[in-house]
């Protein structure tokens, strides 16, 4: 009961100005281009989860509103960035994301936590996600039980 694909991904570029929570003008170019990007090299989303808003950052949400656009697919962003052995539980049991195709951004320090929640074998994914590392992302491909399929990638732009 999981999903067929999680493709994991740090929100976009942040300001460096103190108390911004929103993107750079890079984060938000990255952001846009994201949106024809991931539909022609993976399909169209069926769900996107962001982090939820916090009083620090809104870098998630907004690094997947333009993909939200482009294919008319609502951002879940009900939970918080320290919970994310909260939404790969869901994600792992809740059959509505059986043979999904779900993308999610999250933030840099809990990616790695979230991708061994999901079950990516350790050492197929980073230990740390460097600081300025904007343009990874994680396949997780999902097959007949057991541990996932992990493919490291770039963003080509």
């Amino acid at each position: 009961m999981a999903p067929r694909t999680i493709v994991l991904m740090r929100h976009g570029e942040k300001t460096g100005e103190a108390g911004d929570r929103g993107l750079s003008p890079a984060g938000r170019a990255r952001a846009e281009r994201l949106a024809t990007w991931i539909p022609e090299a993976f399909g169209r989303p069926d769900f996107l989860i962001a982090a939820a808003d916090s009083p620090k950052s809104r870098r998630s949400n907004l690094t997947l509103e333009p993909l939200a656009r482009a294919t008319d697919v609502t951002i879940d962003d009900a939970v918080e960035n320290a919970d994310f052995k909260i939404l790969a539980a869901r994600l792992l049991g809740d059959p509505r994301y059986t043979g999904k195709f779900v993308v999610v951004a999250w933030h840099q320090g809990k990616l790695p936590k979230l991708a061994n929640a999901l079950g990516a074998p350790a050492g197929s994914y980073p230990d740390k996600w460097g600081r300025e590392t904007f343009d990874r992302i994680l396949r997780l491909d999902y097959g007949e039980g057991g541990a996932p399929r992990v493919e490291e990638m770039r963003q080509p732009f």
